[in-house]
């Protein structure tokens, strides 16, 4: 039974630790200065690492043009 039980047991932690997660980053689009509707989209762990690093807004003089993604 001990011996089941342990099977049992290391079975499901393997099967538990080989299940990937997936992470969804929430993003928007900036047009000059403004703001359009969020949206999710899952990340690319093969090039990002962080939802950050899918930002490509440029900022100047205060005026937001681009994708910010969190």
């Amino acid at each position: 039974m001990k011996k089941t039980f342990c099977l049992l047991a290391a079975f499901c932690l393997v099967a538990a630790l080989s299940t990937s997660c997936v992470k969804n980053c929430t993003c928007k689009a900036w047009t000059v200065g403004v703001a359009g509707d969020e949206y999710e989209i899952e990340l690319d762990k093969d090039y990002y690492k962080t939802c950050s690093d899918m930002n490509t807004y440029k900022e100047v003089e205060g005026v937001k043009t681009g994708i910010e993604c969190r």
